[in-house]
């Protein structure tokens, strides 16, 4: 189609604004006059620079607020619109994540990431020469609860419940595992409290006690934040 120009007739010089479209396009110059008709033709190929969109990152997982007890968590995230010259930067806690890499197919990010104790910000970021985006996700870890057993009472001396004897006087000894220390032990003989010895090093308690004629019974109670355990034994005092 015919097109608007300007021609300065001093230079000889034809100007113009030309509007392309995408693809081929063939400009034809044609001038007459009263000696005849002269004509050029060239084409010229557009090429449109492709639009770039901005940045659109997604964390698919951990789950926001979620929280673990495990050393390391899988990540799973997402960036469109990223190209290989542009930037893609995975952080924890504000430390950035070495040899972060993106599937070209299916633009999906993928890493195992060591957890710190606590609170931990996981954050995203891409950006290109359109703009940049950025999500975050946190995640807790939780130290592991050791699971404290009950405690755990053997009478060392007499090693029978039962036992038989003439005397007036009987030697206690016990081990009592899992307290933290003897304000956690109790012992009573006949009902009556009795004091010991505790020896942290072995949980080994001694003691003394009087018998009666007839049964006697020497109870060993101990306590700790699992529980509490009872164990007694027998001890029969002969005429």
């Amino acid at each position: 189609s015919p097109q608007s120009f300007n021609y300065n007739s001093y230079s000889k010089v034809l100007t113009s604004n030309l509007n392309l479209v995408g693809g081929g396009n063939s400009i034809v110059l044609k001038a007459t006059n009263n000696g005849g008709t002269d004509q050029k033709t060239v084409d010229l190929r557009y090429l449109k620079a492709p639009v770039v969109l901005r940045p659109i990152v997604k964390i698919e997982q951990p789950a926001n607020e979620s929280t673990t007890t495990n050393s390391t968590v899988d990540f799973k995230g997402k960036a469109t619109n990223i190209g290989t010259n542009d930037i893609i930067e995975l952080t924890l806690n504000d430390k950035k994540i070495q040899n972060v890499s993106i599937n070209k197919v299916n633009k999906m990010i993928t890493n195992r990431i060591t957890l710190d104790e606590g609170k931990n910000v996981i954050k995203l970021f891409g950006k290109n020469q359109a703009g940049s985006d950025e999500a975050s996700v946190v995640i807790y870890k939780e130290k592991i609860k050791e699971e404290i057993p009950k405690p755990v009472i053997q009478f060392i001396v007499p090693n029978v419940s039962g036992t038989k004897t003439t005397n007036s006087l009987q030697d206690i000894v016990a081990t009592v595992k899992n307290v933290n220390s003897e304000n956690n032990i109790q012992v009573t003989n006949n009902g009556r409290n009795t004091r010991f010895s505790y020896n942290p090093a072995n949980n080994t308690i001694t003691l003394k006690v009087s018998l009666n004629e007839g049964p006697n019974i020497v109870l060993i109670s101990a306590t700790n934040s699992a529980g509490k355990t009872n164990a007694e034994t027998m001890i029969v005092k002969e005429a």
